[in-house]
């Protein structure tokens, strides 16, 4: 075998979850875990950090690769802002290292000023709703 620049395994991610009231439907919950766990099984990252968050960074959940990601509580159901999760990933270093985020959510907060160093796709319950930068995608869920 001879070295290559692809392997078995993706970079560190890291999955930010609107854990806020706005999102608290048992249809949306599901959904954003169906979604999380199969993001880890698909794309292997090395590292996967799950962030739920409403206003503020309620709990950071940790997989290495070949841990079985499986969200069976979220943890938050205040209001909505999308700042702490950056600010989280910068505080503790793991910004240098992720590929990239995955914000799931309903578009309902503010959000950063500045996108951070790595890109981010917006997971959005709220059709028509866009968020300033990065890029956003659409999330069948009853509500």
């Amino acid at each position: 075998y001879l070295p290559s620049l692809y392997g078995e395994t993706a970079p560190p991610f890291a999955l930010y979850v609107d854990t806020s009231g706005s999102t608290n439907t048992k249809a949306q919950r599901e959904a954003f875990a169906g979604e999380m766990a199969a993001i880890a099984r698909e794309l292997a990252p090395q590292r996967l950090y799950v962030v739920h968050n409403d206003a503020a960074v309620h709990k950071v959940e940790t997989f290495e690769h070949g841990d079985e990601v499986s969200i069976r509580a979220f943890h938050g159901n205040g209001g909505t802002d999308f700042r702490p999760p950056f600010d989280w990933a910068e505080k503790q270093g793991v910004a240098q290292e992720l590929a990239c985020a995955v914000f799931f959510t309903d578009m309902e907060g503010p959000f950063p000023t500045e996108p951070p160093s790595y890109p981010v796709l917006w997971i959005s319950t709220s059709k028509g709703l866009e968020a300033p930068w990065g890029q956003t995608v659409y999330l069948e869920a009853e509500l």
